[in-house]
């Protein structure tokens, strides 16, 4: 089979750029001929031998053009060559199955934003495009396609929920049972109890809500401490607050970890909310991120609050609860990457084989 890959992106940071080189990995090794088409490439990531490389140059454009443009240049290619399977990771016109990470007009609408800006209205206008084209819309999560419906007008006939995998060689249960080692290993104390945010963006992710809960919240015996790894430096006089900075190795550090909390003012879906219960630690989510939906009493909470005083109680809650996960439980919920993809080529009405 010939696929096409497409993001704007080559990047190895974020969910989608990662899912991207899992897909790639995956049509590799079965012997499929991919091509990778981008726009923006980082010079340090490679591609295996045989992988054709597309580059789409746009540093000319300003940034608000590029994605339109982007679009436009993507069907040139897709018109010269036939290929089997155009799987995109952003707003295109150009695909077989695209999937879709968030909709602008809920994403503004979450961030309280009172007025809009001419982006605002160019995004919108971009994510209308893309889900009226042909092809199959993966929705990130139950969350995400029903406000692909209700902001944007999609056909909920074309829409197939599919939630992002995770990779269970890399998030498995037996890092739990190295936990005081890795504990070591991040130089966090044994006998702390550990709440762990990974955050790109710390904002998005409620970095500032967790730092007036954790002025708020009693330390406690032993005590409650906050460890947030990401690109983003945070700034706190508290000693129950500790910035790590950027994590490759975030199974470890969620591993070590007695709660993953994630008070994300808008989220798609979290794949760090399934990357911790693989790796056998409890979470407590907002009600915007899109994996609410799979989780279960026993495996975390959902706060349907913002307000300091809800997080406070939640994480008091959850340092008396006793979780139990069951990570074949959680697999079953079709996280596992084979079952992923079958489903994605499923949708796109391709063979698995």
């Amino acid at each position: 089979m010939k696929v096409a890959l497409v993001h704007t992106r080559l990047l190895q940071r974020g969910g989608l750029e990662s899912r991207m080189f899992s897909y790639l990995r995956y049509f590799h090794e079965r012997g499929d001929t991919v091509t990778v088409i981008v726009s923006k490439i980082d010079p340090n990531v490679s591609l295996p031998a045989g992988v054709q490389l597309r580059r789409i140059d746009l540093s000319w454009v300003p940034k608000w053009l590029r994605a339109p443009l982007f679009n436009a240049r993507l069907g040139r290619i897709v018109q010269r060559e036939t290929f089997d399977l155009v799987l995109s990771m952003g707003r295109t016109t150009h695909h077989h199955a695209m999937i879709v990470g968030g909709v602008h007009r809920a994403y503004v609408q979450a961030r309280h934003r009172k007025f809009l800006l001419p982006t605002d209205y160019l995004q919108m206008w971009m994510d209308r495009r893309a889900y009226r084209a042909p092809g199959v819309l993966l929705a990130a999560s139950e969350m995400i396609q029903e406000q692909m419906v209700r902001y944007s007008g999609a056909d909920p006939k074309k829409i197939h929920v599919l939630y992002p995998p995770t990779d269970p060689e890399r998030f498995r249960p037996e890092w739990k049972q190295q936990s005081a080692e890795l504990r070591t290993e991040f130089g966090i104390p044994k006998a702390a109890f550990v709440l762990v945010l990974l955050s790109a963006n710390n904002r998005l992710k409620g970095v500032p809500l967790l730092l007036k809960v954790m002025a708020e919240i009693e330390p406690g015996t032993p005590p409650i401490k906050l460890y947030v790894a990401g690109p983003e430096p945070v700034n706190s006089d508290s000693p129950h607050v500790h910035y790590l900075g950027y994590v490759r190795e975030s199974h470890k550090l969620l591993a070590a970890a007695d709660l993953m909390v994630l008070p994300s003012e808008y989220d798609a879906f979290g794949q760090v909310v399934t990357e911790s219960l693989f790796c056998g630690t409890p979470v407590v989510v907002s009600s915007m991120v899109g994996a609410q939906a799979i989780l279960t009493d026993q495996e975390g909470i959902v706060v349907d609050s913002f307000a300091v005083s809800a997080w406070k109680n939640a994480l008091q809650e959850a340092r008396r609860r006793q979780f139990v996960i069951d990570r074949a439980a959680v697999a079953a919920r079709g996280l596992r990457f084979e079952d992923h993809m079958q489903d994605l080529l499923q949708a796109a009405g391709k063979s698995a084989g």
